[in-house]
């Protein structure tokens, strides 16, 4: 479960974003409306002026990234130099209980990851793959999305795979898009404009 009520001030616009729900949530707008600022917050990169943020009934409003069990991911979320297989198990904790029932196999099948070497010389979109999985390797209370799933060719079928993972494992998951038909393969969508969100369903 996802609660954000907060607002920050960056540059000459605020950025108040409401959200309350578990699942798989998708935030959608046009550029500069406060999506990836929201995403930030929710995982502690930037932090709020005012306002809560809560993650499983846990207030980590003012706790640093590592702490707080969500994870960001961009299309640069990637080492280049690490080899893919190296780069799928490297950042995860064994002390997490949720990570060590993570099965590898399981993930690179809902990630599509059915190739090798180095991360460098991957497609964008094979990046993208590999940073979602290794992110799902950690075990995450929640997986932040920023636009990334865009660079995917096959996204519907993709994110189909990722909300059906987040309803059995109980991870949530928050992606952002410009595009509001993504909105359809969540659970709950919301509208961002101006820094404000509305939640449509």
């Amino acid at each position: 479960m996802i609660e954000v009520k907060v607002s920050k001030l960056l540059g000459k616009s605020v950025i108040s974003p409401s959200i309350s729900d578990a699942g798989t949530i998708c935030i959608f707008g046009k550029n500069g409306s406060g999506k990836t600022s929201t995403l930030l917050m929710i995982c502690g990169f930037i932090v709020p002026d005012s306002g809560k943020i809560i993650i499983n009934n846990r207030d980590v409003t003012l706790l640093q990234p590592q702490k707080r069990s969500a994870v960001f991911i961009n299309q640069d979320s990637y080492f280049p130099n690490m080899d893919v297989d190296d780069h799928l198990t490297h950042f995860m904790d064994r002390k997490n209980s949720k990570a060590g029932n993570v099965n590898i196999e399981e993930i690179r099948n809902i990630m599509g990851i059915d190739f090798s070497g180095k991360v460098k010389n991957l497609s964008m979109g094979q990046k993208i793959r590999v940073s979602i999985a290794t992110a799902l390797m950690t075990g995450p209370q929640v997986l932040a999305i920023d636009e990334a799933l865009s660079n995917l060719d096959d996204k519907n079928h993709v994110i189909g795979n990722l909300k059906d993972y987040a309803g059995r494992s109980g991870m949530d998951l928050i992606f952002v898009t410009q595009d509001q038909a993504d909105s359809e393969l969540s659970d709950h969508s919301y509208r961002m404009t101006d820094g404000k969100s509305e939640r449509l369903f």
